[in-house]
């Protein structure tokens, strides 16, 4: 009965060792993928709340054809760069600019509607680049306190 014992254990010790070195090379892969998308991610971001504040002029002062202009180039941005987005900053993209759409044709959305449409998909894209995309820096807490997350 003990003949056996002694391969099992070494073949339970093995496969042990091996996953542990498994999930160590995925968290570091893991982690080394979120800084090398960080960038990217904030420029993005940075670019679609630029996107809004644009609407939210068009809108205000624009003639009819800008304002279709600026919704057709915020489809257009959003067609390239919407998988940087966070999901909620996305679907809110998106569904601004059917709100918008539907403002212009005067459906469904009052000019008050439209304004916090607008308010509120710039402050989830604001939120969007939160704390649990940021690189891991344990030391840098102002830099977190930045994009409105609380640091311990």
């Amino acid at each position: 009965m003990s003949d056996w014992i002694m391969p099992l254990s070494s073949f339970v010790g093995a496969a042990l060792g091996a996953a542990v070195v498994v999930f160590i090379h995925w968290l570091d892969t893991r982690s080394h993928y979120r800084r090398s998308t960080f960038e990217q991610r904030l420029k993005v971001h940075q670019e679609a709340i630029c996107l809004c504040y644009e609407l939210y002029r068009t809108l205000s002062i624009g003639k009819p054809d800008e304002k279709y202009a600026i919704i057709r180039r915020i489809e257009l941005w959003w067609e390239s760069n919407c998988l940087s987005l966070d999901t909620r900053s996305r679907k809110s993209l998106f569904m601004l600019t059917g709100a918008a759409y539907d403002h212009i044709q005067g459906f469904a959305q009052s000019q008050g509607d439209i304004w916090k449409a607008i308010i509120k998909t710039r402050d989830l894209i604001a939120n969007g680049i939160g704390e649990q995309y940021l690189p891991p820096n344990k030391d840098d807490k102002k830099l977190r306190g930045i994009f409105g997350t609380k640091s311990d």
